[in-house]
Parts: structure tokens; C-alpha cells; sequence
């Protein structure tokens, strides 16, 4: 449970990262 709850906030801030990095990207460019 604890480990499945790690591992999905993990991806999820990866994911928030990507997106927010390719938002910003889009936005300047």
C-alpha cells in the first residue's frame, strides 16, 4: 500500500514536471 502510494506521487510529479516544462516551452517558443 505505502509503496504503491510512493510510486504513484512519484510518476505523478514526474508527469507534473514534464507538463509544466513543455507548457512553459510552448508558451515561449
Amino acid at each position: 500500500m505505502l509503496k504503491a502510494l510512493i510510486l504513484f506521487g512519484l510518476v505523478g510529479f514526474v508527469v507534473g514536471v514534464e507538463y509544466n516544462l513543455c507548457g512553459f516551452g510552448l508558451w515561449r517558443f
